[in-house]
């Protein structure tokens, strides 16, 4: 005779995956689904707000050295390990909106709120293509304050080919 298992609730509670001591706010599930296990990730609002900053800022720098401003997995994926390495100070996602904001506007991209959901709704480009670039973090402060990236573009000769029209895609 086979005697069933209990079944044990769920937990109702989820942690945030970054886990850290600077965890605030409620429990938020993370915009993006990585990889082809199709885990989701689930963040404090403090670290959504965060990652999503880190995630534009490099879409701008992209953008800046005349790069399609679209992120693909391996770069959202990047962001958020980047994100986990790193403690942030209270400020921190307000003062890279506001950092932010004024790279768009030396772009002249128009003011957007949506600006993220625009970008994690698009579908993900394929990896690789003609023009390879390296982003680097740069974070300063401990806890970290700011943050930009460093962008190398690997084949510089290639983008002399590339017609500038999607430069300003955010």
């Amino acid at each position: 005779m086979r005697i069933p298992r209990a079944r044990l609730p769920r937990p109702t509670r989820r942690t945030c995956s970054h886990g850290g001591p600077d965890c605030r706010g409620p429990i938020q599930r993370e915009h993006l689904i990585y990889g082809s296990s199709q885990r989701t990730t689930h963040l404090c609002e403090f670290h959504n707000q965060a990652v999503q900053q880190i995630r534009r800022l490099l879409a701008l720098r992209k953008g800046e050295v005349g790069l399609r401003a679209k992120l693909d997995e391996r770069q959202r994926i990047l962001c958020f390990e980047e994100m986990r390495k790193w403690r942030f100070a209270r400020g921190f996602p307000q003062a890279m909106h506001d950092k932010c904001e004024a790279i768009a506007a030396s772009l002249r991209l128009t003011p957007r709120t949506d600006w993220y959901e625009k970008l994690s709704s698009q579908d993900t480009p394929k990896p690789g293509g003609p023009i390879k670039f390296r982003p680097e973090p740069i974070a300063t402060g401990s806890p970290v304050e700011e943050w930009d990236w460093k962008i190398t573009i690997s084949n510089p000769e290639m983008m002399k080919k590339r017609h500038d029209t999607n430069a300003g895609e955010v």
